[in-house]
Formats: C-alpha cells, structure tokens, sequence
C-alpha cells in the first residue's frame, strides 16, 4: 500500500490542530488524557498534531476531534466550574525534587500512578520557573523526536544528526544552571535516557524524570541503565493525596463544602483525577437539580466514573 493510502501524505487541518491545543492549554489537558477521550492511542494524536498521521484515515481522527470540541463545549454550558492548581502533598514533592535536581543540578526520579496529578504539577512548576525545559513524551517516540525538541526549546533549530544536536545542546546549556523536565517519562527507551545522561554529564544541568511505576523499571531493571541508576541522587515514589489535600482542592470550587471533605475524600480513592471529575459532576448534578450538593449526590457521581 502507498504511504498516500495509508494517510501518511494527508494534510491535517491546521485550524482543528489549533482548536485542539488552544482547548488543552486552557484546560490543562495533556495529550494522554484527551487520546483517552477520543478512544484512540496515544500515539496516533501525536502523529496528528505533529504532521506525521499514518494510521489510516486522517477525516476520521479528524471526525473524531471535532466530536470530543463538540461534547466539552456542550459540558461547558452546565457548570463555568475551574479546578484551579492547587498545592497539594503531590504537587509539594514533585516541586521539592524539581527544586533539588534545579538548584544542585541533580538527576532525579519521580514516580507515581496515574491520577495522582504530576503532569500538572510539572506544567505550574515550569510555569513559574520560565528557565525549565519540559518535555511531555508519547508513547514511540523516537530518540531524535526527544533530543530534537529539547534542541528546539534551547532556542536551535532541530535540523541535526541526533549525535549533533546533542552536542549541541551541551553547548548551549554548559553552565546554565537549567533544569531540564521529562513527563511521562515510562516512555524512553534506554538509548535516550542514556543521551539524557550525557546531556547531563557533560553540560552539568539538572534533569529530572517523572513518570509511572514502569519507568522505575526501565532505570533499575535493564542492565543498560546501571550508569544512569548510579547518577540518580534524587529519588521519590509518590503516594495517593490525602484528606487535608482534597479539602483544599474541594474547597476552590464547591461552596460549604467543610462537610463534604470526609465524602470526596472516600469516593476519590486518593486519586486527583477522580477527585476533579467528581467535583465537576456533583456540580452538575446540584446545577441540574437545583440542590446543594449531599453525600448521596457524591456517591451517585462516583458511580458512573470509571478509570
């Protein structure tokens, strides 16, 4: 079959694209989340948003992202509700270990299941540090796609050999005192953690690699990896959040919410994302029905949440 037929030579449409990440920026959404949504892998919209679509047709992704803009919109209208970034112990750790690894110019490891919070702890952390460069990997990327958007973000122009660009990059960061953050880091592979480690070798930057439990197999289990397991200083397995950080999550959107806490806080399971999704239902619920949230509304919205 040809490259043409297969969609790889389709052009997408670059004013969708441009919706797209417009509605992820400003619900802070990042491409893993919304490939769930869209039921599709995580690869296939990174291949779209990245120009390189080649998993068969390109109008049906295209049907799809149009139809998931469509049914966030229509959310929209039942609640204005924002769950703004919240502090919490998650987010504190991820913060201390990226100030750790920033200022010592460390490398570290942070690990933690899905839910927990740590791509947008990793985004307010960046947000307020302007001089981290984040990287958010999917799932089969190459280690030139990696190094050429960190060569990208340095300000050069992504046209190297790998070997090049990584030189490169040393150059432009030697001295800089920089820090340079990988999420959903379970998905390198071991030839880039091991060109993030000459990165940090030789350009004396602090690097720090967050992602789920696998990626704490990927450092200690391959034997490749062992240089790298030697240099990790910085070391942090997450846990689930707790009651004082789901009252003050809970507290930012719902009003009296005080004897609410003890009832998102059992329904949530010590997962932020269940947490965010409960709020935003219960809301709904209690603007549909034009009542006060009540436990019972809790529990009825956690019923319909699967993960």
């Amino acid at each position: 079959m040809k490259a043409t037929e297969k969609g790889a030579m389709q052009k997408p449409n670059k004013e969708l694209q441009k919706e797209l990440r417009d509605f992820m920026a400003e619900k802070e959404l990042s491409q893993a989340q919304v490939s769930r949504s869209l039921g599709r892998s995580h690869s296939s919209l990174c291949q779209w948003l990245n120009d390189h679509y080649n998993e068969g047709s390109i109008e049906k992704i295209e049907n799809d992202v149009k139809a998931f803009l469509r049914r966030e919109k229509e959310k929209a209208k039942f609640t204005t509700a924002k769950i703004e970034f919240t502090q919490t112990s998650v987010s504190a750790r991820i913060f201390e270990s990226a100030d750790m690894c920033h200022f010592d110019c460390a490398m570290g490891t942070v690990i933690g299941d899905a839910g927990l919070g740590k791509t947008r702890a990793v985004k307010e952390y960046a947000r307020l540090n302007p001089s981290v460069i984040l990287i958010e990997t999917c799932p089969g990327w190459s280690p030139r796609t990696i190094i050429r958007k960190i060569h990208l973000q340095v300000g050069l122009d992504g046209r190297r050999s790998t070997d090049d660009m990584v030189d490169e990059i040393v150059a432009r960061l030697n001295g800089s005192g920089r820090l340079i953050i990988i999420d959903e880091a379970e998905n390198l592979d071991s030839t880039i953690i091991n060109l993030l480690r000459r990165i940090y070798d030789f350009a004396g930057i602090g690097i720090l690699l967050v992602g789920m439990p696998r990626l704490l197999h990927n450092v200690k289990g391959n034997g490749d990896l062992k240089q790298l397991e030697s240099r990790s200083s910085i070391s942090y397995e997450l846990k689930a959040i707790n009651k004082e950080d789901v009252g003050a999550i809970v507290s930012t959107c719902v009003p009296k919410s005080e004897d609410l806490v003890k009832d998102y806080f059992t329904e949530c399971e010590g997962n932020t994302r269940i947490l965010s999704m409960l709020i935003l239902r219960t809301l709904r619920l209690s603007d549909l029905n034009k009542k006060p949230i009540t436990p019972a509304m809790i529990r009825e919205a956690k019923r319909a949440i699967t993960i």
